[in-house]
């Protein structure tokens, strides 16, 4: 499960004993079903399970706050202009440091970690270049560029409202 944390495991067994059931699920089990039982009763399961797991992963892809939309899966950001949304184009390095942030909601991150976390340790860069591309995609943002706040000798957190 280490490897694909999505994927649902059923249980299918003829051990029907409620510590049997507890147990199965204290391992991971999504669900637990004993035999006998119908072939349609176990699709119905599967098919429901994989419909939640479907929506969740939607979701997650999809950060919405008042004045901002990020979409991870598309790499689109639209923000709230004069009560329109508005697609902004980012670059693929922006868009990367803003879902970032999102990611983060609220925490001061300082520029040694946001560096390392996406640029990398082993790429040598300039540590005030975080503040260039912050800068470039607070001008992109307009008028919620407020919502990447600087943090006085700490680093930046991103604010959006709720």
């Amino acid at each position: 499960t280490s490897k694909h944390p999505d994927l649902p495991i059923f249980f299918l067994t003829s051990h029907s004993e409620l510590s049997n059931k507890v147990m199965g699920f204290s391992a991971g089990a999504d669900d637990y079903i004993t035999k006998p039982f119908l072939p349609l009763e176990l699709k119905a399961r599967i098919e429901s399970r994989l419909k939640k797991e479907a929506f969740r992963k939607q979701s997650a892809d999809i950060l919405k706050w008042n004045e901002i939309t990020i979409n991870k899966s598309k790499q689109e950001v639209t923000i709230l202009l004069e009560n329109e949304l508005q697609l902004i184009d980012l670059t693929a390095l922006e868009f990367k440091i803003l879902t970032y942030f999102a990611d983060r909601v609220g925490d001061v991150i300082p520029r040694d970690k946001v560096l390392d976390d996406i640029w990398g340790r082993d790429v040598h860069v300039y540590s005030r270049s975080v503040d260039t591309h912050i800068s470039k995609l607070r001008k992109k943002l307009g008028p919620v560029s407020h919502i990447i706040e600087s943090v006085h000798g700490a680093g930046y957190k991103f604010c959006p409202n709720t």
